[in-house]
Parts: structure tokens; C-alpha cells; sequence
């Protein structure tokens, strides 16, 4: 009840106006319905007149508005009739091309492109220039005169005609291939050839084109769009002499791990050397697996 009383007090005390005050409040209100309501109504009494703001219009107001050439008034598309003649759009002048009906304007802007190393190699292309009407350049077309030899390169383009060199691909051999040769390959970049010949090294070379799937980055489809652009010279495999071959030789083929590599310098330690290729199966380390990639590589010596 008392927070009632205390509501009803505060909402008298600053809400509740004298007689004299809600006048005041009224004039007020009034005051500004009419000032909202006032631009309306004049308005409608007095209606706007629409002012012409042509180019034209502005320009006759002006007290040397004679001043003003054709120039500064004329439309796109429209241009001055003149006498035709005959002329060269490539050597031409300003004042040749104005007397012919093109706007000084324009005139310049077509000297100005010539001098940019712009050339019109047909007379069709007149119709290119810039807000120019194509009815005008139509009349003009039959004055247009190129040189001769403008004429012939406007018919027939540099070498349209010349007999084409047929490239002839040589397929690459990938134990002596270069970067550069890798990087004409389809599909083969920079950093791509760069790991063929890194794998290639560690190898000792490539017995089967299809070792290069080992290489990431090279899959099936990739071999299959190098089909017949390359293949190998098993002359220039180097072979792996695993009785003299050092642990840190061995190390670096790509087919070993390092414990697999030591493993075999550790047996021929103990064992002697190897006698026969197939003993290297003796190494309880080296999967069957690994053996049949090394196979191809091994050697006695």
C-alpha cells in the first residue's frame, strides 16, 4: 500500500499541470500542427511550375551566349552537315576532319589516338569512335582511302597464310633427363621435377616408368597422360654393390629405413660377404617386400 502512495504522489507531484499550464500545452500542439501542416497546404494553392533546364535553354539565357559554338550544344549522335571528300583517317588533321562534319572535339580525340599508335586498318572501323553517330560514319565510309599496304593487312592478318612448324616431341629419358626437360611434361612443374631427380638419385636411376608413382604427387592418371613421352635407358641404373656399399650409402635409398640399412652392414659384418644375392633374405629386418624392390639394383662384386 505504501509504494501505492508513493506512485500516485510522484505521478501528481510532476504530472499533473495547473489550468494555466495546459493552455500553454495547447497553444503549443496547435502551433505545431500548423507548422507541419502549412508547406502542405501552400502547396496546394500554389503549385510548382516545372523549369526547363535543357542545355539549350541555359545557354540562350546567358547574356554571350554567342559565344558558344555548335559544339558545346549538339546532341550525341548528331553532326554538322558538311561537304564529303575523299581522306585518309590515318593521316588526316584536325581541320580535315572537321570540314568533313566531325566535331572539333572529336577530331582531336581521333589525332590523339593516331598519335598513341592507334591505326584504322578498315574503313569500318570509324564506327568504333566514341559517341559518333553511325548514320554519319555510314555517309563517310565511301570517301574513306587507306594505303595499299594498309588495305592488304586490313584483308589478310601477319602470317594468316604461313606454313606452321609442326613441333616435334622427343620423348624423355628419366635417368639423364635435366629440370628442364622434366618441367615440359605434362602435369610435371619446377618442384616436381626437382623430387624426380632427388628420388632418382637416392635410386641410382629408374628401371620401370611406373616408379614414379613412388614419388608423391604422382599418381596412375598423371603416368597415364605421360604414356609415350617418356621411358627409361637401363644402361644409366646404377646398381647397388652390396658387398662394398658403406652404411651411409645404403642409408639414402628411398626402399630402406635406417635400421634396415643397418641391419645389412651389421650381417655382412658378422656373415662374411654375400655370396649370392638371396642371402640378403637373410637379414631379419628386410621385408620380402623391400627385397623385390632392391632385386633389380643388387650386385656382387
Amino acid at each position: 500500500m505504501k509504494g501505492i502512495k508513493r506512485t500516485s504522489h510522484f505521478l501528481k507531484q510532476y504530472f499533473v499541470f495547473s489550468k494555466s499550464e495546459r493552455n500553454g500545452i495547447y497553444v503549443l500542439l496547435v502551433l505545431i500542427a500548423l507548422a507541419l501542416f502549412a508547406p502542405k497546404v501552400y502547396r496546394l494553392i500554389n503549385p510548382p511550375q516545372p523549369t526547363d533546364f535543357s542545355l539549350t535553354t541555359l545557354v540562350a539565357a546567358l547574356p554571350n551566349s554567342s559565344v558558344f559554338t555548335s559544339d558545346s550544344t549538339k546532341q550525341i549522335g548528331e553532326q554538322p552537315q558538311a561537304e564529303l571528300f575523299v581522306f585518309n583517317p590515318n593521316t588526316a588533321d584536325s581541320l580535315t576532319l572537321v570540314s568533313l562534319g566531325f566535331v572539333p572535339k572529336t577530331a582531336r580525340s581521333i589525332v590523339n589516338y593516331r598519335s598513341k599508335g592507334g591505326k584504322f586498318k578498315k574503313p569500318e572501323d570509324l564506327y568504333r569512335i566514341f559517341n559518333v553517330d553511325s548514320h554519319f560514319i555510314s555517309t563517310l565510309l565511301p570517301y574513306v582511302q587507306l594505303d595499299a599496304e594498309e588495305e592488304y593487312q586490313s584483308q589478310f592478318k601477319p602470317n594468316q597464310y604461313a606454313a606452321k612448324e609442326k613441333k616435334v616431341f622427343v620423348p624423355v629419358e628419366l635417368n639423364t633427363a635435366d629440370s628442364l626437360q622434366l618441367v615440359g611434361l605434362y602435369g610435371i612443374g619446377p618442384k616436381m621435377a626437382s623430387k624426380i631427380i632427388d628420388y632418382r638419385n637416392r635410386l641410382g636411376g629408374f628401371f620401370r616408368v611406373e616408379q614414379l608413382t613412388e614419388i608423391w604427387g604422382i599418381d596412375e592418371f598423371l603416368l597415364e597422360e605421360l604414356n609415350g613421352k617418356i621411358y627409361v635407358d637401363l644402361s644409366k641404373v646404377k646398381y647397388l654393390p652390396i658387398n662394398s656399399i658403406t652404411y651411409d650409402e645404403l642409408k639414402l635409398n628411398p626402399y630402406l629405413r635406417f635400421k634396415t640399412a643397418s641391419a645389412i652392414i651389421n650381417y655382412r659384418k658378422h656373415h662374411g660377404a654375400f655370396k649370392r644375392v638371396e642371402d640378403l633374405k637373410q637379414v631379419i629386418l628386410l621385408p620380402d617386400s623391400t627385397y623385390q624392390k632392391l632385386l633389380p639394383y643388387l650386385k656382387l662384386e
